[in-house]
């Protein structure tokens, strides 16, 4: 009983390590995928952004200031106008 005790013990401090370091080693590769597609997501918007702004050229003035909504909770009044090409 004694020796089959000191066998698991021994077991288990031999690969705990191994099982740290492929915790480790999995998380630093979900972060990699995350970057990554972020970084897909960033260049996507921009693209979106880009041809947004190219659209907004087509509408006058007035019709680019109806767009700007005082109560938006995400974008301030400056941002909208900036999207919509206001200056």
């Amino acid at each position: 009983m004694g020796y089959e005790r000191f066998t698991r013990k021994r077991h288990a401090l031999d690969t705990l390590p191994q099982v740290f370091a492929d915790h480790r080693m999995r998380g630093n590769e979900t972060d990699e995928t995350l970057i990554v597609e972020l970084y897909q997501q960033i260049g996507k918007l921009k693209v979106q952004l880009d041809w947004l702004k190219k659209k907004s050229d087509l509408f006058g003035i007035e019709e680019k200031r109806s767009w700007i909504n005082r109560g938006h909770g995400n974008l301030s009044i400056v941002q909208q106008c900036a999207l919509a090409g206001l200056f």
